[in-house]
């Protein structure tokens, strides 16, 4: 999982092509990536852990990250709709 983060900020840093305070700007993304993919697959590993119990295997996990993923997607665009309602309301 983290290599997939890895690799879509990668992605991120070659079509954004921006200047200036390139190294932070690039290492705060890594950071954020990385922690991202942990955050995934910890909250995969209690989602399978509630189901399974001890009895849980890696498989178990991987059958949970594709859940776990699109309902962080869903919350980060419900965050981005809210935040853009309330810069409407404020202008």
């Amino acid at each position: 999982t983290i290599t997939a983060f890895m690799a879509w900020n990668a992605i991120l840093e070659t079509d954004s092509g921006g200047a200036g305070s390139k190294d932070d700007g690039i290492n705060e993304q890594r950071v954020f990536a990385s922690w991202t993919a942990c955050v995934a697959v910890k909250r995969a590993t209690n989602i399978s852990y509630r189901k399974k119990r001890r009895a849980m295997s890696a498989l178990d996990v991987m059958e949970e990250i594709g859940a776990v993923l699109g309902a962080m997607e869903g919350g980060i665009v419900r965050r981005l709709k809210h935040d853009l309602l309330l810069h409407h309301m404020c202008i």
